[in-house]
């Protein structure tokens, strides 16, 4: 005996786990130690949450923008990447931060460990 089974799209759909919201390319926050660092947080907020990051690279954006009236300017914007390390058995941090404002918060591989001349750098 043969036994079909046709599935709508709408119970199709329903049978699909439930995934957490995360932005475009990341997560919308992230714990660091007790404290959670969400987009939005001010680059003030993730030093007083996190301490200061592992590594930091810089660099800028040009966008242009055309305004209603159609003139088209640039716009330079200042992008960071904040990695932070917690050691070998956890995963990188990587905060992505625009103008001072987190935008994308990312996980790494893992972290690696500190050697001790490393630390008072």
């Amino acid at each position: 005996m043969k036994i079909v089974i046709l599935l709508t799209a709408f119970s199709i759909i329903a049978l699909l786990p439930v995934a957490p919201v995360t932005s475009e390319s990341g997560d919308l926050s992230m714990k660091c130690g007790e404290r959670i660092v969400s987009v939005g947080d001010s680059a003030a907020d993730v030093v007083g949450k996190c301490g200061e990051p592992a590594w930091k690279d810089k660099w800028e954006e040009v966008i242009r923008e055309r305004p209603e009236d159609s003139t088209a300017r640039k716009v330079y914007i200042t992008v960071e990447d904040w990695t932070y390390n917690f050691g070998p058995n956890q995963f990188l941090r990587i905060f992505t931060l625009r103008n001072g404002k987190v935008t994308d918060i990312r996980t790494g591989g893992y972290g690696y460990e500190v050697k001790p001349e490393e630390e008072k750098r």
